[in-house]
């Protein structure tokens, strides 16, 4: 066991009778494939679906996949203000030199603008990010949309500062890392970020 007492985000399955985080993040990431699986299903084009109906359809989907996976897993969820410096603290003390996440987007807009994204890092450099669905990588105009968990913590502190409203966070109870965030009005295609899969490498 680490010095702080933390038996670490390694265990699997149930520990007293509670889902372990390892095991919760992983039913998260299953949760939201097969969501994300449904939506990318497409039935016979009709003439009467417009690209503006499919695109509104699709982010609706995403917006589902998001609650089934966040359901019951173990975060915190607090006010950005009060959160985000205890979150960061948290991933300073405990995270891995070397870890992979996946990240999916909401947003009326391109597929390849939402993910979901498998993003690889090494001492905070992104090493790979590749399209879940596909395995291709992501293009560099989007790149910046995928980011490292750093990266996600600045999101939340710029909207922060910027008094943007409403903001919401959810950070991993151990790690620290947000889970799941949304900065500004999603009526407004304020896009709405959930993080999961995540594995130390």
């Amino acid at each position: 066991m680490p010095a702080d007492g933390h038996q670490g985000h390694s265990e699997e399955g149930l520990e007293g009778g509670v889902e372990t985080e390892t095991a919760c993040d992983a039913r998260r990431g299953r949760e939201v494939r097969k969501a994300m699986a449904s939506l990318l299903w497409r039935p016979r084009a009709r003439p009467s679906m417009t690209v503006a109906r499919a695109t509104t359809f699709r982010a609706a989907a995403v917006a589902v996949a998001l609650v089934l996976g966040i359901a019951d897993c173990g975060v915190s969820t607090t006010a950005p203000e009060s959160g985000l410096a205890a979150a960061r603290l948290r991933w300073a003390r405990r995270a891995p030199a070397a870890y992979t996440i996946t990240i999916l987007r909401t947003c009326e807009c391109l597929r390849e603008m939402s993910g979901p994204v498998t993003v690889s890092v090494r001492n905070g450099v992104v090493e790979s990010r590749q399209y879940v669905e596909s395995g291709a990588a992501v293009p560099p105009q989007y790149v910046e949309l995928f980011p490292t968990v750093e990266g996600l913590f600045a999101l939340i502190e710029d909207g922060i500062r910027g008094d943007t409203r409403p903001l919401s966070a959810q950070y991993d109870s151990a790690l620290g890392y947000p889970t799941r965030f949304s900065i500004g009005e999603p009526a407004a295609d304020a896009p709405l970020y959930i993080v999961s899969e995540f594995q130390p490498r």
